[in-house]
């Protein structure tokens, strides 16, 4: 549980005012606010996993597994990429994030 321990320093960064009371998935406000401290960092290049932006609770992509539990290289996105612009989730997590980098 890894994630967790994303709390307190995003709390501490003030990117989303202070997270109480986390559950397992992680709220989309976490995961925005780990994409607004990454994007307030000095790197000329921040982007955002295509997994991040539709939401996948299950790994994605991932070369040399058992391909009887996961099929290699093979994306499986829960939503259709024509319909990825429109969702709450991407226009949130992309608004969050060109707040933090305007161009």
């Amino acid at each position: 549980m890894a994630r967790y321990h994303l709390i307190d320093p995003l709390s501490a960064a003030e990117v989303t005012g202070r997270i109480r009371d986390v559950a397992f998935p992680l709220p989309d406000t976490v995961m925005i606010a780990a994409h607004c401290l990454i994007a307030r960092t000095p790197s000329l290049l921040v982007s955002i996993r295509l997994a991040d932006l539709t939401g996948e609770e299950h790994p994605t992509n991932l070369p040399g597994t058992d391909p009887s539990i996961y099929p290699n290289w093979r994306w499986k996105n829960s939503i259709d990429l024509d319909e990825l612009a429109v969702g709450e989730r991407f226009r949130s997590l992309v608004a969050a994030v060109n707040q933090e980098r305007p161009r």
